[in-house]
């Protein structure tokens, strides 16, 4: 009778070895958090961080774009519109530069969000909207480039005439550090070849 009792005391521990140890081995602790979901929540956190004073707008930047690329599109996309105009424009910084790198369709579908803000209230967020659908090769922004030729800020000025050169290959001998007066006849030069040349580059924009 001790014999039968403790066999069965055996048995009733293999079986519980074999089928409910497993069981709980292959379970997930409760509350943990799946790798995408942690993508998410930094990707959250660090658009949140555009806003902030004293942020760090070129490691917010970089990490967004060279850290999680694509996996960042569906947050910066969410956020072209976001009432803090240094988050729109980040964002769609963000968007034009990871668009570069990947010729994500999910990004060119953006084209139209993009050209509204080519109306929106903050020039620097006009820019920016003009300088990401040119590298989409979309160029009704072309004429605000042009004018940002003529901005008080050299560095706007610069890039500026970075975009237009890396775009058409062409200065018309233009320098952004120079004072106004030797600045503005590369600067006519600039918008008369757009007027006789705007036709077949917004043809294709509308393409």
């Amino acid at each position: 009778m001790k014999t039968t009792f403790c066999s069965c005391i055996y048995i009733v521990a293999l079986f519980s070895v074999m089928f409910f140890v497993p069981s709980c081995q292959s379970a997930e602790p409760e509350g943990t958090v799946s790798a995408e979901e942690k993508a998410k929540n930094q990707i959250e956190i660090l658009i949140d961080a555009m806003a902030l004073p004293n942020r760090n707008v070129d490691n917010i930047c970089r990490r967004l774009i060279e850290e999680y690329g694509e996996q960042a599109i569906p947050e910066l996309s969410s956020n072209i519109e976001n009432r803090i105009p240094i988050v729109r424009l980040l964002c769609t910084f963000c968007l034009g530069q990871i668009y570069e790198r990947t010729k994500s369709q999910e990004i060119l579908e953006l084209k139209p969000k993009f050209a509204g803000l080519l109306y929106d209230p903050v020039h620097k967020v006009r820019l920016e909207a003009a300088a990401t659908l040119i590298s989409m090769q979309d160029y009704q922004g072309i004429p605000m480039i042009i004018d940002a030729l003529r901005n008080e800020s050299a560095y706007v000025r610069m890039i500026a005439a970075q975009i237009l050169f890396k775009t058409f290959n062409e200065t018309f001998g233009y320098q952004y550090y120079e004072d106004a007066k030797k600045r503005e006849p590369a600067a006519q030069r600039w918008e008369a070849w757009w007027r006789e040349n705007k036709a077949q580059y917004l043809k294709s924009s509308a393409n």
